[in-house]
């Protein structure tokens, strides 16, 4: 779900957005165990992307926060309560679109929120020997994303 603002279930999910107004969570109250949602996303830029994102796992009863590339290969994963505060992640994504998938654990104190992805754009310095090798820009110039599909269901 889209949120601004506390999640409605206390001491479980952040108390507001990372950044700006608006965070994506998933609400676990009155949900079956191991419930998974996913956000699907496109990199505008093409594949090889490093993807940044910053996510909140609070709670007694956290699940898992993955996130996938396009053939469904995990890329990264958490699970468990990581505290009070947003955490900052980011890993390469070797396929144009990829998914963050968060597994409901045992009970309703388990919301994971996401919020503030972004493509790290990146420039290619060629070597003598033609191979590539690809580095970091300014972050003035990652590319802010926003998901194109949201999925909720129980294996």
């Amino acid at each position: 779900d889209r949120r601004s603002g506390r999640t409605p279930t206390s001491r479980t999910g952040p108390e507001g957005a990372h950044s700006g107004d608006w965070y994506y969570y998933t609400e676990t109250s009155s949900r079956p165990s191991g419930q998974l949602y996913d956000l699907v996303y496109t990199c505008p830029h093409g594949s090889n992307a490093e993807i940044s994102w910053w996510y909140h796992m609070h709670g007694s009863s956290i699940g898992t926060l993955r996130l996938k590339d396009g053939v469904d290969a995990v890329v990264w994963s958490k699970s468990g309560a990581q505290g009070e505060s947003w955490q900052n992640a980011s890993a390469i994504v070797s396929t144009r679109s990829f998914t963050f998938q968060a597994e409901r654990g045992g009970s309703y104190r388990g919301d994971i929120a996401i919020d503030d992805i972004r493509e790290v754009l990146r420039s290619i310095d060629w070597t003598e020997s033609k191979a590539y090798r690809q580095k970091l820009t300014t972050p003035s110039e990652d590319s802010e994303l926003t998901p194109g599909t949201r999925r909720e269901y129980t294996t």
